[in-house]
């Protein structure tokens, strides 16, 4: 499973901080619930394991870095 969710045309600055205080809240949450229900089958012994887990993550595009690494690829 992937899933990617992205702004097209920006938020601002404010919008931003809000956001961050959004996935703070809601991630940690989202996190939680993840580790709760793996925890529970999480049991030492078992013949057919397999090791798993799940990242969350959020980024800032920066334009500059954008557009300098878009004149690199150009040559």
């Amino acid at each position: 499973m992937e899933r990617t969710v992205y702004t097209v045309h920006g938020i601002t600055k404010q919008n931003l901080v809000d956001f961050d205080k959004y996935l703070r809240s809601r991630g940690q949450n989202f996190a939680d619930d993840i580790d709760n229900w793996l925890s529970d089958r999480d049991k030492e012994g078992i013949s057919d394991s397999i090791k798993t887990g799940v990242g969350i993550y959020h980024y800032i595009v920066n334009e500059e870095d954008e557009r300098a690494l878009s004149k690199e690829l150009t040559h």
